[in-house]
C-alpha cells in the first residue's frame, strides 16, 4: 500500500529573520520577502534547501536526490526524478497564534491585528565592515533588514511514499528527516554565521494516511490542506523519536557568561536603554548602544506592549571583534610581521587565508564566494535600570586645549551588565584546522579570560574590567588539547 504522510510545524524565532527578495525598500539596500497579503513569509524553497543542505552534509546515505528530487543522475544514464517532500511557504501567525480564515484578507484586518501592524514595519541594522586595524573599511557601509525575534511561522510538509514495498522503511527515513527541524544547523535566511535565523519548534502535528481506501483518505487530506488549524504543542509522535535525533551540524568551540565591573558602551543605537526612554532620543546629540525589538508571547496571545526592545551584543561585532584577535595570534605563530603583510587589491591588509577559510570570503569582483564556517550568536545584555548613565562631553582642539564650538556631546553607559559569548563552528571544519590557527583560537580564549580583549566601544577611554563566571566557562577540549601537544 502506499501513503502519504502530512506533518505541520509552527515555528518561534529565537533570533532576527532576514529573507530578501530582489527588490530593495526606499533608501534601503534591500526588501524582506513578503506575501500576497503584504506580510513576511518564508519561501518554501528556502527551507527545502537548507533541510537538503543538512541531510547531504550530515547523512548522505539518505539519498537526498530520492527524497527532494534531482534533473539527472550524476553518470546522465537515467532522467530526473521529482521531490517525494513537498514543504510549504511559512505564513506568518497573527496576535493570537493562528492564521486567518482566508488566504487573502482585507487591508484592515492587518492594521487591526496588532501583530500584523508590526510586520508592515521594516526594522534593520546598520553595519560597516571592519578591516584589520580595527576601524570601518572605506565605503564599506549598509544595512540588513530583519524581522524581529519572537515572531512565528507555521509551514507544512508532505512525504509522498509511492513504493508500497518499502514504505515502512521510506517512512523511517521521512521521520528522520524531520528530526533535522530541531539540528543547530537548520538555519533561514541570511546572515546565518552572525546568529540570524535561529528557531525553535513550538507546534507540531504528524499522521500518516492510507491510501488503500481512496475515498476516505481523500476527505483526510482536504481537510488537513482546508484546516488551518496552527498546532500549539508538540505531537507526542515527535517526542518519542527525540532521543535518535541527527549530531548537531555545528559544535560549540567555547562559551562564557562575562561580568562587567565599571562603565560600559557597545556598538550603535537609536534608542535608551532605560525602558522609561521610549520615544526614539535625537541620535545627532546622544550616542546608544545597540538594542532590537523582540516580540513577547503571553499564553500564546500577542499584545500591543508585547514588542519590547533589548539591548544586544550583535553576533557579527562579536565575530569581527574576535576574528582580529584570532589573526594576531596567527600572524604571530606564523612570524609574518609587519613589512611582510601582502596588501589587497585596495591596498588594505587582508585576513590570513587560514582563517578566511572557516570566516568566509569573497573576491573582489564577487566571482567567487565562500561560506563561513563559524557562528557567533546575538547575545542580550542584562542590566538594573538604575545603571544606566549620561555622560556629556566636549570635543577638545588638539593644538590649543580648548573646547570646539558646537561640539558638545551625549553618550549612554551601563554600569556592571552581564552576557554571554557563544562561538560555534561545522564539525568538519573543526578537524581541518591546522596547529597554529588552533593555538590563535585557544590564545584568544584566554585574551577573554584574562580580560585583555576589549568587549566594549571606545575601549582606549573606557574604564571597566570583564570577569568570567567559572561555573559557566566552556571551552572545546579536544581543540584545547591538540593545541597543547603543539606546544
Amino acid at each position: 500500500m502506499s501513503a502519504i504522510i502530512l506533518s505541520r510545524f509552527m515555528i518561534e524565532l529565537t533570533s532576527p529573520l532576514s529573507i530578501n527578495s530582489s527588490d530593495r525598500e526606499l533608501l534601503l539596500d534591500n526588501k524582506l520577502a513578503r506575501d500576497w497579503n503584504g506580510l513576511p513569509y518564508i519561501p518554501g524553497t528556502s527551507i527545502t534547501g537548507v533541510l537538503r543542505s543538512l541531510i547531504s552534509t550530515l547523512e548522505p546515505e539518505l539519498n537526498e536526490d530520492k527524497w527532494f528530487g534531482c534533473t539527472s543522475s550524476e553518470n546522465g544514464n537515467s532522467a530526473g526524478s521529482a521531490s517525494q517532500i513537498v514543504i510549504t511557504d511559512g505564513l506568518a501567525l497573527n496576535s493570537h497564534s493562528q492564521l486567518l480564515s482566508e488566504p487573502l484578507i482585507m487591508q484592515n484586518e492587518i492594521v487591526n491585528d496588532p501583530l500584523y501592524s508590526i510586520y508592515m514595519n521594516n526594522y534593520f541594522r546598520d553595519r560597516t565592515r571592519i578591516n584589520l586595524r580595527g576601524v570601518s573599511s572605506n565605503r564599506a557601509k549598509f544595512d540588513v533588514l530583519y524581522l524581529p525575534a519572537g515572531a512565528r511561522f507555521v509551514f507544512d510538509v508532505y512525504a509522498i511514499l509511492n513504493d508500497e514495498e518499502t514504505v515502512e522503511s521510506d517512512k523511517k527515513i521521512f521521520d528522520r528527516i524531520l528530526a533535522y527541524m530541531g539540528n543547530n544547523g537548520f538555519t533561514l535566511g541570511s546572515g546565518k554565521n552572525n546568529g540570524f535565523g535561529r528557531f525553535v519548534v513550538k507546534g507540531s502535528y504528524y499522521k500518516q494516511v492510507d491510501l488503500s481506501d481512496m475515498s476516505s483518505s481523500i476527505k483526510v487530506i482536504r481537510d488537513f490542506t482546508e484546516n488551518r488549524i496552527v498546532p500549539l504543542c508538540k505531537d507526542p509522535y515527535f517526542s518519542s523519536n527525540s532521543e535518535d535525533a541527527p549530531i548537531d551540524k555545528y559544535e560549540k568551540l567555547f562559551s562564557f557568561k562575562v561580568k562587567v565591573n565599571g562603565s560600559w558602551k557597545f556598538g550603535k543605537g537609536d534608542y535608551s536603554a532605560n525602558i522609561k526612554d521610549k520615544d526614539k532620543q535625537d541620535n545627532s546629540k546622544t550616542d546608544f548602544s545597540m538594542s532590537d525589538e523582540k516580540i513577547v508571547w503571553n499564553n500564546n496571545v500577542f499584545e500591543s506592549e508585547g514588542l519590547t526592545r533589548n539591548l544586544v551584543l550583535t553576533g557579527s561585532a562579536l565575530k569581527g571583534l574576535i576574528a582580529h584577535r584570532i589573526d594576531y595570534h596567527l600572524r604571530r605563530l606564523n612570524r609574518e610581521f609587519a613589512g611582510s603583510v601582502k596588501l589587497d587589491d585596495d591596498g588594505n591588509i587582508s585576513y590570513s587565508s587560514e582563517l578566511l577559510s572557516i570566516l568566509g570570503k569573497v573576491d573582489s569582483n564577487n566571482n567567487s564566494a565562500e561560506a563561513g564556517k563559524i557562528i557567533m550568536i546575538d547575545q542580550p545584555v542584562n542590566y538594573e535600570q538604575k545603571n544606566v548613565i549620561k555622560r556629556t562631553h566636549n570635543k577638545i582642539d588638539r593644538f590649543t586645549g580648548g573646547v570646539i564650538n558646537g561640539a558638545l556631546f551625549t553618550e549612554e553607559r551601563i554600569y556592571d551588565p552581564s552576557f554571554s559569548i557563544e562561538m560555534l563552528i561545522d564539525r568538519n571544519a573543526l578537524n581541518t584546522l591546522n596547529d597554529n590557527l588552533k593555538k590563535a583560537i585557544c590564545c584568544t580564549v584566554e585574551d577573554i579570560k584574562l580580560g585583555t580583549l576589549p568587549l566594549c566601544s571606545s575601549s582606549s577611554r573606557s574604564s571597566c574590567s570583564v570577569e568570567i563566571s567559572p561555573d559557566t566557562e566552556f571551552i572545546n577540549q579536544a581543540l584545547y588539547e591538540q593545541a597543547q601537544k603543539q606546544e
